[in-house]
């Protein structure tokens, strides 16, 4: 983005005013990332911080090859890559997401809210029994609508490969979404 690449060159030139513009443009959107994977509230604020640390830190390494976004969304994978390497036993969304703030419309009515509430914790249910590859994938395209060219680099894949991956992420939700029906009803 245009906008970005301004910031970004002001933050190089000392700027603390766009060094602050350009984390809370993207400080939600890396710890939801960071929450979904690691799935604890106080996890994902560090990593959150590490990956605004480091990316500040290497901001003269920026090329603008790719949109910052994009640059920030690979630090933060790398960072959760490693981070997940460090546990003994992966602990991926154990807690519900009542920690994370929904943003639903002020005028939703108590039903619409309770409802898409519920539909929300289904959703994340179903993603913590995928592969960590598959929920990289499906958050990465849908959550923060990147597109398939930004999630290659983020996950450093060829672009077939997120392809192929995606639709293999989008058919194994499906079918967890069916078997879960089908024992709701059995």
């Amino acid at each position: 983005m245009y906008e970005d690449n301004i910031l970004v060159e002001q933050a190089l030139g000392g700027d603390d005013g766009a060094v602050e513009q350009l984390y809370f443009k993207y400080v939600d959107s890396v710890f939801r990332y960071a929450y979904v994977h690691l799935g604890d509230y106080h996890d994902a604020e560090e990593l959150t911080q590490t990956v605004f640390w480091k990316s500040m830190q290497g901001l003269h390494k920026f090329k603008r090859q790719s949109s910052f976004k994009t640059w920030l969304f690979s630090i933060a994978y790398r960072a959760i890559i490693d981070q997940s390497r460090k546990q003994k036993r992966q602990r991926f969304l154990k807690k519900r997401l009542e920690d994370l703030e929904l943003r639903m419309p002020q005028r939703a009515s108590v039903d619409r809210q309770v409802t898409a509430k519920e539909s929300y914790d289904e959703t994340i249910s179903l993603l913590q029994q995928l592969p960590e590859q598959y929920r990289m994938v499906l958050f990465l395209r849908f959550v923060e609508e990147n597109s398939i060219e930004s999630t290659a680099e983020v996950m450093k894949r060829s672009y077939k490969s997120v392809q192929a991956l995606q639709y293999r992420a989008q058919k194994k939700l499906m079918d967890l979404a069916r078997k879960e029906a089908e024992q709701d009803e059995g």
